[in-house]
Parts: structure tokens; C-alpha cells; sequence
């Protein structure tokens, strides 16, 4: 349940925080932010675009030998490698990558895993509060366990992605192919951040209570996302508490 969620981020962020207000995790920073020199850092699944059931049956039914690759996914080896690529990447495109080797047949079906998880349905009331900070002069970024590849189709797909957000920091390349909740991976968001703008200030946005804690850990003020109404009421009390610190 996410207010059970945001309630165990704020008492896991307590030691790091100043002041906290709901699902907002406030660290004490001493540069003051003001919203033309904040970066909001979005995670897209579950926040900005939540998954299309009959986009993925649709596409699954279309792909060629599907009887195949089911058969085998559900062998014994391939579900015991799976699971262990678990514990190395996120994304469905880095675990094909390690799979590949072992099991060479997966290449063909690359491109289809990709259009697969790209089967998402964008949540228009997300993507008008974003254009909304956009307008107010926010700095605004993707932080997300997208795999590079999955997220240059999604980009494809949704033109808009490029024209609201300025970088998309994924598992890839960019960040040195860390994860979330990993501490690595905010850590080398934060040096992207302090690499690309003037702004040392941060508000992540989340929909899993694990990344927003290691987040706040990192001294990154972290938002619990729950629905539009409390994040955009979130963010104004991020901002209204860094003015105070004017």
C-alpha cells in the first residue's frame, strides 16, 4: 500500500532529513534551489507510463515462434539463469544480453522483448503535470532501470519524451550500467546533475519506496509517487521548504 510505503521512507529517512512532509523526504542541503535551478528526475514505469495488458498480448501473439521461445523459457535451465541475471541487471533487455550466450536462439526474438516492454500506455495526467513544471523553468530528466536500447524505441514511439526531458539516465551506458536502489547508481546521478547544469539540487520521483530511500541516503530529495494530486502537492512543499532555507 503506498501510504504504508511513504510512511517507511520518511522513518528510514529521518537520520538524513531535516523536515519531511508526507511521502517527501527533505534533506538538508546547503545551496538553496528555487525552480528554475532544481532537476526533477522522473522514473518512467509506474509514474509517467504503466503497462498496456493487451499491448503486450498482442504483440506476443504476433511474434513468430512463440510456441518456442515459451517452451523455452519454461525449461528448467533457462528459468534457473534467468533468476540469477536477477542479481545483475533490471531491465529485460540487460538480462537478454547475459542470457544470450547460453542461450543464442534469444537473439532473433531481440527486437520483440524490446517492442514487448515498450507496450506501455502514457498517464496523461503524469505528462500534464510535467509539461506544467516544464513551463515553471524545472530542469527535467529520466531517471529510470530502462535499458538503452528499450528506451531509444520508447522515445521513438513517444516523441514527446525527447521534447520534455532534457537526458534520460538509464541502466546503460550513461550510468555506468548501475540500478536502482543501488547507492552507486544515485551517486553517479548526482554527478551526471552536477556535470550537465549549475544546479546541485535534485527531486526524484518514484513509485518504489526502496529507490527514494537510498535517494535520500544520498542526500537527494525524494518524492514516493502515490497519484497526481499528492506529487504535485509534494513538489511545491520541496520547493517551498528550500526557499525558507534562502
Amino acid at each position: 500500500m503506498i501510504i504504508h510505503r511513504s510512511f517507511l521512507s520518511i522513518l528510514f529517512c529521518l537520520s538524513f532529513a531535516q523536515l519531511s512532509f508526507g511521502a517527501v523526504i527533505i534533506n538538508g542541503v546547503s545551496t538553496v534551489a528555487v525552480k528554475k535551478n532544481t532537476v526533477v528526475a522522473f522514473d518512467l514505469h509506474g509514474v509517467l507510463f504503466n503497462v498496456s495488458k493487451k499491448g503486450v498480448m498482442k504483440t506476443l501473439w504476433k511474434t513468430p515462434k512463440k510456441l518456442s521461445l515459451i517452451k523455452l523459457m519454461l525449461t528448467p535451465a533457462f528459468r534457473k539463469q534467468y533468476k540469477a541475471t536477477k542479481k545483475l541487471a533490471l531491465s529485460t533487455e540487460q538480462r537478454m544480453k547475459l542470457l544470450m550466450p547460453t542461450f543464442p536462439e534469444l537473439q532473433k526474438y531481440k527486437k520483440y522483448f524490446i517492442e514487448i516492454c515498450n507496450q506501455q500506455d502514457i498517464n496523461q495526467e503524469v505528462l500534464a503535470f510535467i509539461r506544467k513544471l516544464k513551463s515553471q523553468g524545472y530542469h527535467l530528466i529520466i531517471a529510470s532501470n530502462i535499458g538503452e536500447e528499450t528506451y531509444q524505441e520508447l522515445e521513438a514511439k513517444y516523441p514527446i519524451l525527447k521534447e520534455l526531458f532534457e537526458y534520460a539516465f538509464t541502466s546503460g551506458k550513461i550510468s555506468g550500467y548501475a540500478k536502482k536502489s543501488s547507492p552507486v547508481y544515485f551517486d553517479r546521478l548526482k554527478a551526471f546533475v552536477q556535470e550537465k547544469y549549475t544546479s546541485r539540487n535534485i527531486i526524484f520521483i518514484d513509485d518504489h519506496t526502496a529507490p527514494v530511500e537510498t535517494a535520500c541516503a544520498k542526500n537527494i530529495n525524494g518524492i514516493v509517487f502515490s497519484n497526481i494530486e499528492q506529487v504535485s502537492t509534494d513538489v511545491d512543499r520541496v520547493i517551498a521548504a528550500m526557499n525558507k532555507k534562502k
